[in-house]
C-alpha cells in the first residue's frame, strides 16, 4: 500500500501549515535565481548523462528507529529538511550549452509511505536496493527523496536517497543530525532548535573556487599535478571479464571487517611511525596491488573533503574532491620505508588538493583514466552503527555503488575497523573481490608483525591457497599414473574456450579479449592457413611483435598442424630472408 506525503501528514495540516508557507515563499525566492555549477558537480552531470541509466552516483542512507515512529511527524520532518536546507529542492538545467542549478517548489511527492505488515525482511530488504538504486533526472526530479515503511511487528524503516551532486560525506552526517532533532522536537509540540546561520552558502564556494582557478593559487595547483601525474601508469588488473567500452557499470560491493587486536596493532603501528592509520592502510593496499598485479608504479583516487574553509563547514553541498595518490615502490623497499614516503605524497597532494579533478582530467591527455582503483578511509561514516545516532539502527547494505571499476573503503566501528569493496560486476566476480579482501587483511597482519621486511617477502596467500599452490598443483605426476589421455594444446584451448567463453584470455595494455574472441579469431586465421594449401608438417613463419596477433598466430599453426617458426620482425631483411627461404610454407607478420 503506497501512500504520498500529502496522505501521510492529513490529520496534522493545521501544523504543518506555517512550513509549507516557508517552503513555498523560499522556493518562490529562488525560482528565478540560476547559480553555476561547481567543477565537482559539472563532472557529475557529464557522467550521469553519458550513462542515464547509471545508479552510481546515488547515495542511499537506510536504517531503522529503534522507538515507534509517528508517520505524520516524519512527513513534517521531510517539509522542514526542505525549507531548512534549499538545495534539497535543487534541479540541473543546461541552457545554450551551459550549466546551472536552480531551486524549484519543493516536490512532496518525494516523500512516500509504504505498508509493510505484508513484507518478510528479505522482502524489505530488495525493496530497498530497487529504491536505492532507481535513478535520477537531473533536471525534472527531486533530488532527495524519502520513503518510509512501517509494521505492527517491526521497527519503521527509512530510506534516504540523495544524488551525489547536491550532497557528500559531510552533508549526510548534518542531514541525518537535523531530521533526528527536528522529529524529537514536533514529536514534543516543539519548534526545531534553530541551526546556526551558515555564513556562507554553497554558491559562495562554486564562486570562490572560479575565481582561484584563474589566479596563480590555480596555476601553482596544476603544475604541482602535472609533474605529479607525469606519464602515470595504467594499473594493469586482472579483470574476470572483457571490458565492453561504454557499458553501463553494475555497482556491487562485499564487506569484512578487521578484528579488535589487530586493529590496535595497526594503531599501535601508525603511532609508531608518527603518521594516521588511514596512511597506514593506504600503504598496505598498494603493497597489495603491487603482489597482485607486479607493478611498482601506481596510482589511486582518494576522495579529500574539499571543505578547504570553514565557512563551509555547516552546508550541504558537493564538496568532496578526489586526489590521485601516486605511489613508486621498489621490491626490496621496507615496508616502514613506504609508509614513510606515501605519508610525504599524501601530504603535498593534500595542499594541492582545492584544485578540481574534473578541471585536471580535461587539461592533462591521459588516454586512460588517472586512476581505476580508489581508496577511501573514514573514522567516521553515515549510515554505520559506530555510537552516533543511538536511536537510528543502520543497514550497511545500503550504499553508493559503482563509482569506480574497484574501490576499498574503510571506516572505525566500536572495537573494529570494517572494510568494504565496491566493484563493477560487469567486470569483476564477487568470488575474487572476496578473495582480495580476504589477502588484505592477511597481508596486514602480515606487516605488523615486521614492518621492516622488504616489500616484496610480504605473504598474501591463505593456508589453503599456500597448500594448493605448493603441494597439490606442483604435484605432476606422469599421465599414466593418472590414467588420462594425452591432448594437444590446440584441443586443450579448445576445451577452455568452450567451458569459459566470457572469461578473459589475453590483456595487453588496456585490450582484453574473451576466450570466446580468440577462439573465433584462432578458427578465422586457420582457415586462412588451410586455403594456402598448409599441411601438418608444414613450416609457417610468424614475424610479430608480443601482441595478441602473435598469440593468435602461435594457436592457427598448432590448430593447422603445422610447425611455428618465430622470427624476431626488428632482424634485418635480409637476415630474415636467409631463415626462412629454405622451408617456409607461409609468414604471417604486420
Amino acid at each position: 500500500m503506497l501512500h504520498t506525503s500529502s496522505e501521510a501528514i492529513q490529520p496534522d495540516v493545521n501544523e504543518t501549515h506555517d512550513i509549507e508557507q516557508t517552503v513555498e515563499q523560499a522556493a518562490v525566492d529562488n525560482l528565478t535565481t540560476r547559480q553555476p555549477l561547481s567543477e565537482g558537480q559539472k563532472g557529475l552531470w557529464v557522467l550521469q548523462k553519458m550513462h542515464p541509466e547509471s545508479s552510481a552516483y546515488n547515495v542511499p542512507i537506510a536504517f531503522s528507529w529503534r522507538q515507534p515512529v509517528d508517520i505524520a511527524v516524519l512527513a513534517q520532518c521531510y517539509q522542514y529538511l526542505l525549507t531548512t536546507f534549499p538545495i534539497l529542492t535543487t534541479r540541473i538545467i543546461e541552457e545554450q550549452g551551459e550549466l546551472y542549478q536552480i531551486t524549484r517548489a519543493p516536490d512532496l511527492s518525494a516523500f512516500r509511505h509504504e505498508n509493510a505488515d505484508e513484507l518478510s525482511e528479505a522482502h524489505l530488504q530488495q525493496r530497498l536496493q530497487t529504491l536505492s538504486k532507481q535513478t535520477f533526472n537531473l533536471e525534472q526530479e527531486s533530488l532527495f527523496r524519502m520513503t518510509v515503511w512501517t509494521s505492527r511487528q517491526q521497527p519503521t524503516t527509512v530510506l534516504l536517497v540523495l544524488h551525489h551532486i547536491i550532497t557528500d560525506g559531510r552533508s549526510s552526517a548534518l542531514l541525518l543530525s537535523a531530521l533526528v532533532n527536528a522529529y524529537h522536537a514536533f514529536i514534543n509540540d516543539e519548534l526545531p532548535q534553530s541551526l546556526p546561520q551558515p555564513v556562507s552558502r554553497y554558491y559562495d564556494f562554486v564562486n570562490a573556487q572560479q575565481q582561484m582557478l584563474i589566479t596563480a593559487e590555480g596555476q601553482a595547483h596544476l603544475t604541482y599535478w602535472q609533474q605529479q601525474l607525469s606519464e602515470l601508469p595504467h594499473l594493469d588488473l586482472a579483470y574476470d571479464y572483457p571490458i565492453t567500452a561504454n557499458k553501463t557499470s553494475k555497482g556491487q560491493s562485499v564487506h569484512s571487517s578487521v578484528p579488535p587486536l589487530l586493529t590496535r596493532q595497526l594503531k599501535a603501528l601508525a603511532n609508531e611511525h608518527k603518521t594516521s592509520l588511514s596512511d597506514v592502510l593506504l600503504s598496505a593496499f598498494f603493497v597489495l596491488l603491487f603482489r597482485y598485479t607486479g607493478q611498482t608504479d601506481m596510482g589511486l583516487g582518494m576522495p579529500t573533503l574539499g571543505r578547504h574553509d570553514k565557512r563551509y563547514d555547516e552546508i550541504l553541498g558537493y564538496f568532496v574532491n578526489m586526489m590521485v595518490v601516486r605511489a613508486q615502490l621498489k621490491p626490496q623497499q621496507t615496508f616502514s620505508e613506504l609508509i614513510k614516503a606515501l605519508q610525504l605524497t599524501v601530504i603535498d597532494g593534500l595542499d594541492h588538493a582545492a584544485y578540481p579533478f574534473p578541471a585536471l582530467v580535461r587539461t592533462l591527455t591521459h588516454q586512460s583514466p588517472l586512476y581505476q582503483v580508489a581508496f577511501a578511509y573514514q573514522n567516521f561514516a553515515p549510515g554505520h552503527d559506530n555510537g552516533w545516532l543511538p536511536e537510528l539502527e543502520f543497514n550497511p547494505d545500503i550504499r553508493q555503488e559503482g563509482a569506480d571499476a574497484l574501490g576499498l573503503e574503510i571506516y572505525e566501528q566500536a572495537g573494529g575497523l570494517q572494510l568494504s569493496m565496491d566493484f563493477d560486476a560487469n567486470i569483476f566476480n564477487e568470488s575474487s573481490v572476496l578473495a582480495l579482501l580476504k589477502h588484505y587483511t592477511i597481508l596486514l597482519a602480515e606487516l605488523v608483525k615486521n614492518p621492516e621486511r622488504a616489500l616484496s617477502d610480504y605473504d598474501v596467500l591463505t593456508q589453503v591457497e599456500q597448500r594448493l599452490i605448493l603441494n597439490e598443483w606442483n604435484h605432476t605426476p606422469k599421465p599414466n599414473d593418472l590414467n588420462v589421455t594425452e591432448q594437444t594444446l590446440p584441443e586443450l584451448f579448445q576445451q577452455q574456450a568452450k567451458h569459459t567463453p566470457k572469461r578473459i584470455a589475453l590483456i595487453a595494455g588496456k585490450q582484453s579479449i574473451s576466450y570466446k574472441e580468440l577462439h573465433q579469431a584462432v578458427r578465422q586465421l586457420t582457415r586462412q592457413l588451410l586455403k594456402l594449401t598448409v599441411k601438418p608438417g608444414d613450416v609457417v613463419a610468424v614475424s610479430l611483435n608480443r601482441s595478441p596477433e602473435a598469440v593468435i598466430s602461435l594457436l592457427a599453426v598448432f590448430q593447422a598442424g603445422a610447425i611455428y617458426l618465430p622470427i624476431d620482425p626488428d632482424l634485418p631483411a635480409a637476415r630474415i630472408e636467409v631463415m626462412i627461404n629454405p622451408c617456409w610454407r607461409a609468414l604471417i607478420s604486420d
